[in-house]
Parts: structure tokens; sequence; C-alpha cells
């Protein structure tokens, strides 16, 4: 929600009752490239979350926690592997926060 209003101010003022559509696509580009701001701050969270879930079973353990998850995919894989497989998940985003804000706002 904080990221849609500043890229909104991005693009230029409409009045929602004069121009609906444009107001409307305005509202959908800006609440999709919020979702996928936000989801560049979240992955690698998640990203070591799926990890850390994956590794509980029989045997010893990869990781000792979440920070520990997250230094040793750095060190193996650099800053970009804990971004592993974020292009899915941001062409999910963009339409999804873009309908929600776009019909919502």
């Amino acid at each position: 929600f904080a990221f849609k209003d500043g890229i909104k101010a991005l693009f230029p003022k409409t009045n929602k009752n004069t121009e609906p559509g444009m107001f409307f696509l305005i509202n959908i580009a800006s609440g999709g490239l919020a979702g996928a701001g936000s989801l560049l701050i979240v992955y690698p969270l998640d990203y070591a979350r799926t990890r850390l879930a994956s590794d509980v079973g029989a045997g010893k353990q990869q990781f000792n926690g979440l920070i520990d998850c997250l230094r040793k995919t750095v060190a193996s894989s650099g800053v970009g592997g804990v971004y592993n497989g974020i292009g899915v998940s941001i062409v999910g985003i963009i339409p999804y926060r873009g309908v929600y804000f776009g019909l919502f706002d």
C-alpha cells in the first residue's frame, strides 16, 4: 500500500469521473508495480522460509536458522541466489495486485 501512492504519483493526474478508463489503467499499473516492489523486499525471507521447511527431517540439518540460511545462500550463489524463482512470482503478483487496486481504489 505504501508503494502504490508513490508510484501512482509518477503517472499523470486523472479524474475518475471524467476519465474512468485512464484512472483504472493507472491504478492497475501502479498497483502491479507496487506489488512487484514489495515482493523484491519480502522474497528473500520467503525463500529462506521455504528452504528451512525443506531442511527439516532425518539427517543433519543444512541450516541453523533464518540468518544462517541467507548467509550460506549468498556465500554459495551470490545475492541473486536468494532471488531464485522470483520471475514467476513477479509475473503472478503484477496482475493480482494490479486488478486488486484497479477495482478497489
